[in-house]
């Protein structure tokens, strides 16, 4: 099958960069996972609780997702504009989620059940900190085209929308780095959208 190169203007929503903020728990130690807060004081014992309700505290409850943490309390967002469509004014679904911590303003020890009692912590400087200024980044909860340009069986889409967690799981996946949910090698992850057959010529040949 003949594939062609595109220019892409923006990188991937680099959620994974959060490695650097995050490079070195309380110990000195690398964490193997940046979203593992165990060993910062305002995260709780159980770090998936900073994101998740536990099990217990949902009995009877019809919540979906089973998520703990603040939304994104921001809203003078600034995205990359594609002439494929205009991203919503603020992130949404489950990129409001993930910006719960990297927009640099909602404080990351705002979930439910937490027991700390300090100042609020808010994502410290550097990459995984984007603030309100997404335009190096791709565009985040932007429908899907429908067009041949666009493959609309791609099972990265969430809710026919491309979210943070299109190109990125936060739990990791085994042999992708950088939390990518597959090994990007070939730009395997820009391909399961992008029909670069279906691109006009000449190709673009990417940077």
């Amino acid at each position: 099958m003949r594939r062609r190169s595109i220019l892409l203007l923006v990188p991937l929503v680099a959620l994974g960069q959060a490695s650097e903020a995050f490079a070195q728990n309380g110990s000195g130690d690398p964490d193997p996972n940046p979203h593992d807060c165990s060993a910062w004081s305002w995260c709780d014992a159980d770090p998936c609780s900073v994101c998740h309700f536990a099990p217990d505290t949902l009995a009877g409850a019809d919540f979906e997702p089973t998520w703990s943490h603040a939304l994104t309390t921001r809203s003078d967002y600034v995205f990359f504009q594609t002439v494929r469509g205009t991203p919503a004014g603020t992130p949404q679904n489950v990129s409001a989620l993930c910006m719960g911590c990297h927009d640099g303003v909602t404080p990351m020890n705002d979930f439910v059940g937490n027991a700390y009692s300090g100042p609020d912590v808010t994502m410290p400087p550097g990459p995984a900190r984007f603030g309100n200024d997404l335009t190096e980044h791709h565009p985040l909860s932007l429908e899907l085209p429908t067009d041949a340009l666009y493959h609309a069986s791609t099972t990265l889409a969430r809710e026919g929308r491309i979210e943070c967690t299109s190109c990125h799981d936060p739990h990791g996946v085994p042999g992708a780095p950088a939390l990518l949910v597959m090994d990007n090698r070939g730009d395997a992850i820009c391909f399961e959208c992008h029909n670069m057959d279906a691109f006009p010529e000449p190709a673009i040949e990417r940077r």
